[in-house]
C-alpha cells in the first residue's frame, strides 16, 4: 500500500530525491571498473568490458549488453523506477524498488572481481542503498505523523483537536 506524505514532509522526499539523483550522476562520471591493461580493438562498436577502465556514464549506456553484465545493470531499471515512486510521494514503493536496486548492484560482486571495482561502483552503489533507506525513513515518519495528527492527545481534563487547537471537551 502506498504512503501518501504530508505538505511539510516535501522538503524529506526532495532532499532524498536530489541525493539520490547527484549520487547517481557523480557516479556516471567516474571509473567504475577496470578490465586490466587496455588493448586497442579492431571492433569499433559496443565496449566489450575486457579491457581499461570504464566509466559509469559509458556502463549506463552500454553494459546491458553481452554475458552476465545485464543483470547488475537492470538495478539502474529499479532506481529510476524508484525515484518515479518518490517524486509521487509513493514511499514504500520507493523503498521497495530502492532495496530490488541495491540487491542487483551487489551481483556485481558475482559478474566481477572485488579488486575491479572503483569508486564509481561504490557510489553507484550507495544511490541505489539512500533510495531505499531515505524512503523507508520517510515512509515511517509519515505515518507516524499521520497517526498524531488523526488521534487527539489527552492532556489533564483537556483533549488537543487534531488540529492542535485543543478546546474543552463539554
Amino acid at each position: 500500500m502506498a504512503t501518501s506524505t504530508s505538505h511539510s514532509d516535501g522538503g524529506i522526499v526532495l532532499g532524498i530525491f536530489l541525493s539520490v539523483g547527484g549520487l547517481f550522476i557523480l557516479a556516471c562520471f567516474l571509473p567504475c571498473i577496470d578490465c586490466g591493461p587496455e588493448v586497442v580493438s579492431s571492433d569499433p562498436g559496443f565496449p566489450d568490458f575486457q579491457s581499461g577502465w570504464h566509466f559509469g556514464l559509458e556502463i549506463l549506456l552500454f553494459g546491458w549488453g553481452g554475458g552476465n553484465n545485464g543483470v547488475p545493470w537492470a538495478a539502474n531499471i529499479f532506481l529510476a523506477f524508484g525515484l518515479a515512486c518518490l517524486w509521487s510521494r509513493w514511499l514504500r514503493m520507493a523503498a521497495v524498488q530502492g532495496l530490488i536496486a541495491s540487491l542487483l548492484g551487489l551481483t556485481t560482486w558475482w559478474v566481477r572481481r572485488h579488486d575491479t571495482m572503483m569508486v564509481g561502483y561504490y557510489i553507484w552503489q550507495a544511490s541505489q542503498l539512500v533510495l531505499a533507506v531515505g524512503a523507508l525513513w520517510a515512509a515511517r515518519r509519515s505515518t507516524q505523523q499521520s497517526a498524531r495528527m488523526v488521534r487527539p492527545q489527552v492532556t489533564g481534563d483537556r483533549i488537543a483537536e487534531p488540529s492542535g487547537a485543543g478546546r474543552p471537551r463539554d
